[in-house]
């Protein structure tokens, strides 16, 4: 990202912002975290700690919901812009500010372009990029340096692939995707038959579809489809480091945060979320609306708007009872130590008096 704009009015920031300016409508020059923010700069505020914080912080103007705004009262000595929603409010200051540098339209010399390629308006292909045959590359899109993409491969307008990644045939990319750096898609699903003491290949003939809007992190693998298609919903957001077996169809507006794997053939549906390291066995149902918290392993179908965690994944309240239980395992032992040791001086004294 590039900065572009140096400074901006508190006023004409509200306008952008659709917020309510109060106070002073001064010139800010940046927009920073909390914990760095420096004089000049404007940050944002989305509950009590962060509230304390930017009050002692040198920041030059805040922003914040009408809440925490009434509950500054006095304490607040610098403008502020009132919104809705702060964190948006956050990403849309940055915007302001910085914009993703992008490199000019056209195709590098070292770049190789396989014939019946088909480029739309302002594509821009970096150095020694490869591009397979038969391929159609949407208007805008930009390939970096050092990209692969076999043969058959659609992509969508406005598309981003940033280096080293590898885009296998047949694979189907929408328009305004980001893959970042690392990824390979439509590499073989992991598909074996056993055959007296050997595993046989089974050969994957899918493909791999990402819709429109999504965004792909860095060294993550999405495999192809054994036979059919493995399918990323519109607007789904992979972080780095993320497994995605074969013949998987994930819905929309999905959140797969690091190192989460899930194995093949599993329906997950809109807006499920996986915090890290979480996991999903093969042929697994995930229902809509869903979260599956850290490290959580779901071995079975998951109802719709379920908040699961631990292994087996469970519900969430008794994932927490089976986990307090545990923590008082120690406990419970030395407590059943001490009752024994009673018992059995109890039977003793009784076997003396008789």
């Amino acid at each position: 990202m590039k900065k572009t704009r140096h400074s901006i009015s508190l006023q004409e920031l509200a306008g952008v912002l659709e917020g309510e300016l109060a106070g002073e409508n001064i010139e800010i020059n940046d927009v920073s975290g909390i914990d760095d923010v420096k004089p000049g700069e404007i940050t944002w505020v989305e509950g009590k700690k962060s509230l304390e914080n930017a009050l002692a912080s040198s920041a030059s103007a805040l922003v914040m919901n009408k809440k925490y705004f009434k509950k500054a009262g006095d304490m607040l000595k610098v403008p502020c812009i009132i919104v809705k929603r702060p964190r948006l409010a956050f990403a849309q200051i940055l915007n302001c500010f910085y914009t993703r540098s992008k490199p000019n339209p056209g195709t590098a010399s070292t770049a190789l372009v396989g014939p019946n390629t088909v480029c739309g308006e302002n594509v821009s292909i970096g150095e020694y990029a490869v591009i397979g045959k038969d391929c159609n590359i949407g208007e805008g899109t930009i390939i970096y340096p050092l990209v692969y993409i076999g043969d058959n491969v659609k992509i969508g307008k406005n598309t981003i692939i940033y280096p080293f990644v590898a885009i296998h045939n047949r694979t189907e990319v929408g328009k305004e995707v980001i893959i970042h750096s690392g990824t390979v898609i439509g590499a073989d699903g992991f598909g074996f038959v056993e055959d007296k003491k050997t595993r046989i290949k089974i050969p994957q003939v899918g493909k791999v579809m990402l819709g429109d809007y999504s965004e792909i992190g860095a060294n993550v693998t999405i495999d192809r489809a054994t036979t059919g298609i493995t399918s990323i919903g519109e607007g789904t957001k992979i972080d780095n480091l993320i497994q995605v077996g074969h013949n998987n169809n994930i819905g929309k507006n999905c959140v797969l945060v690091s190192q989460v794997g899930i194995a093949g053939s599993c329906t997950i549906g809109d807006n499920v979320t996986f915090a890290a390291q979480s996991g999903v066995g093969p042929h697994v149902k995930i229902g809509a609306n869903t979260v599956v918290a850290g490290r959580g392993g779901v071995t079975h179908d998951i109802p719709k708007n379920s908040i699961v965690s631990g292994f087996p994944a469970r519900p969430h309240r008794e994932a927490l009872r089976i986990s307090g239980a545990m923590q008082r395992l120690p406990i419970l032992m030395k407590t059943i130590k001490d009752l024994e040791r009673r018992i059995e001086k109890m039977e003793q004294a009784q076997k003396s008096s008789e």
